[in-house]
């Protein structure tokens, strides 16, 4: 095996691991084990990876910023995978171990054909509430955090509930109805695809405070006010309405539940109040 030097000098570059595999091979080239080679670690579950150009170089020496001294900051020197293990798919240069289906079409691109999350069920009737499903081409076993009876496969593919459609609730990886949600759950919803029964909690600036004592660390922190002028929205225990604001914003007024205009506010017959110099606070009343 030639230096990187060595490489660079016959118009070669020098690609693959150390630990696992190093070759020169021609820039638009193949990185394979074949060749003595393999793909980047960045290219997870890649078989074989095309060989970019070498970056140009600079006043500070050879190599263009990349994270690995010849790519592009990510660790894959700016190649592609062409090849992946069987259990996944190739989606623009990437292996993927799980597409997601929506609709009738997978979210990677139509070139992977049509696909469902409607499923069978044993009583023979046919589940139509998911809206969103993670497809695997193996099944997701205990590694993927999954609930009991979440997964089902049809068609040599497994397939995963992940969310919700017709106005239905995602409790532990099943399509509920609000009233089946646990009592001591609340209803969250912020879109036609983003509703699911919750521990309760309060969402202000997109962070969650939980009304519990427990330990909250690992779960989502992530959340979102169904109304942009929301700042801060409340899930109490119980089914919840759609408008859930206590704090609005963008100098808007609150009014059951929603944020409205001072011209809104004042055409219910009501007085637009201003709790606070700055945007947010105000009140309908």
């Amino acid at each position: 095996m030639q230096s990187p030097g060595e490489c660079e000098a016959l118009g070669l570059v020098p690609v693959g691991e150390a630990s696992t595999g190093r070759a020169c091979i021609r820039p638009g080239g193949v990185c394979t084990t074949i060749l003595g080679c393999s793909p980047p670690k960045a290219l997870s579950f890649c078989l074989a990876s095309s060989v970019p150009d070498p970056a140009p170089t600079t006043a500070g020496g050879r190599g263009g910023g990349g994270g690995d001294g010849n790519g592009d900051g990510d660790g894959d020197g700016g190649a592609g995978c062409v090849e992946c293990q069987q259990h996944t798919w190739l989606v623009n240069g990437k292996c993927k171990p799980k597409l997601y289906c929506r609709g009738s079409y997978y979210s990677e691109g139509e070139a992977f054909g049509k696909c469902t999350c409607r499923r069978q069920l044993e009583t023979g009737s046919v589940d139509k509430n998911c809206g969103r499903c993670e497809v695997r081409k193996e099944p997701a076993l205990a590694k993927y955090n999954l609930f009991p009876d979440q997964e089902w496969e049809h068609k040599g593919l497994h397939k995963a509930c992940v969310e919700c459609s017709n106005g239905f609730y995602f409790y532990k990886g099943k399509c509920v109805a609000a009233e089946a949600c646990p009592a001591e759950t609340a209803t969250y919803s912020t879109g036609k695809r983003k509703s699911s029964c919750e521990i309760p909690f309060i969402c202000t600036d997109r962070r969650r405070r939980w009304l519990d004592d427990a330990d909250h660390a690992s779960e989502d922190q992530q959340c979102r006010c169904a109304d942009k002028s929301c700042s801060e929205c409340a899930f109490p225990a119980g089914i919840n309405p759609l408008n859930t604001c206590i704090v609005c914003k963008h100098h808007t007024y609150l009014l059951d539940g929603r944020c409205i205009t001072a011209e809104q506010c004042i055409a219910t017959g009501r007085m637009a109040h201003e709790h606070s110099q700055g945007p947010r606070g105000h009140v309908c009343i």
